[in-house]
Formats: structure tokens, sequence, C-alpha cells
């Protein structure tokens, strides 16, 4: 990707000193990520449309959040050429005004100034980039670990024509993850605090 490498000015997805909380609970930073997403797509709606099928696919925190990024989804497909104004307005029509105006609070944009209204598109594009690369390689890992614990229990239960298919299946996973690994040696996760935010 085009970005500068973990946490780099490039996407400007670094954490500041100025929302410590998020640094400290691991909860509020998945939610501060999943905000920051979604106001990089609001504020360029252009990726909404460009980034449809890799959207549809994630989960996001909470429930208000998921159900922005769905109606930011629908909206896109229904009017591509949306001009963020006019996502804005329609979004607030359906419903979304208090958890649009939390996600586009200046708190949020601490943790990825490529989210931010008026920055340029391409900044945006590599930001939505890690942050959907990032969520991929979590749910490598997290099927990687699904399956070698299953392939335990199925070794230790006798059953060695399911051990073998788990094997596989987790061999699978394994080389996944290197090659996610080599495709992008710069990706980076909203995990850490740089004193350039000071």
């Amino acid at each position: 990707f085009g970005g500068q490498g973990r946490g780099g000015q490039g996407a400007g997805g670094r954490i500041g000193p100025t929302d410590p909380v998020a640094h400290q609970d691991p909860g509020l930073l998945a939610r501060r990520q999943d905000q920051v997403l979604l106001a990089a797509l609001v504020n360029h709606p252009e990726l909404i449309v460009e980034y449809a099928e890799a959207l549809a696919e994630l989960s996001l925190s909470a429930g208000p959040l998921h159900g922005l990024l769905r109606a930011a989804l629908d909206l896109g497909a229904r009017e591509p050429d949306l001009d963020s104004d006019a996502l804005k307005c329609h979004l607030t029509e359906r419903g979304f005004s208090a958890v649009l105006s939390e996600t586009l609070h200046s708190r949020v944009y601490v943790h990825g100034r490529f989210a931010r209204p008026g920055g340029s598109l391409e900044d945006a594009r590599t930001g939505v980039l890690h942050i959907l690369e990032g969520r991929r390689r979590r749910q490598v890992v997290s099927e990687a670990e699904q399956a070698g614990r299953h392939l335990a229990e199925t070794i230790a239960a006798g059953s060695a024509r399911e051990a073998a298919a788990t094997e596989a299946a987790l061999a699978r996973l394994e080389a996944k993850r290197k090659q996610l690994e080599e495709s992008d040696e710069h990706w980076f996760e909203l995990d850490r605090v740089d004193e350039a935010d000071i």
C-alpha cells in the first residue's frame, strides 16, 4: 500500500495524547478505529462504492456504528454519486444524527488524520485500506487459533480423518497469513502514541 509504515505520516493513523483512555482501553480503542473508518467513508463517499464488498463483510464494535455503516452502504449503492454533505443529510434523515455527530467529532480525528474532512482522497483511501487489512489479518489469526484448538480436541478424541482435515485447513490458514504479511509489510493498527502528535 501507499502508506509510510506503521503509524506513518502517509495515512495519519496515529494516536495522539488528547484521548489517553483510548490508548488504555482496548474496547474503546476498537470503537475509535470503527469511528475513524466511518468518518473517512462519510467524508469521502467515493470509498463506500470502491470498497463496498469488503465493507459489507464487516461487523463493527457497537450496534449504532454498525447501523451507520449499513445505512451508508445502502445509500452508496442507491446513489453512488452522493457527495459528503448529501450523504450526511440522508443519514441524518434516517435517524443517525447522534451517532454521526459522535463519529465526526474532533477526538475521533486524533486517531486518524486521513479521515478528516478536507483531507485528500488518496490519504483517506490508504487509511481505509490499512484498517481493512488489519481486520483481515486479525480474522485470519482468529480462524487459525480456532482451527488449532479444534485440531487438538480432535486428536485427543482419536478421530484421525477429522484431524487430518483440520490440520490441512490450519495449513491453508497459515499460508494465507504468510501471504498477507508478504503482501504488505507497512500495515498499522491504531494502537500507539506518537510524540509527534503532541
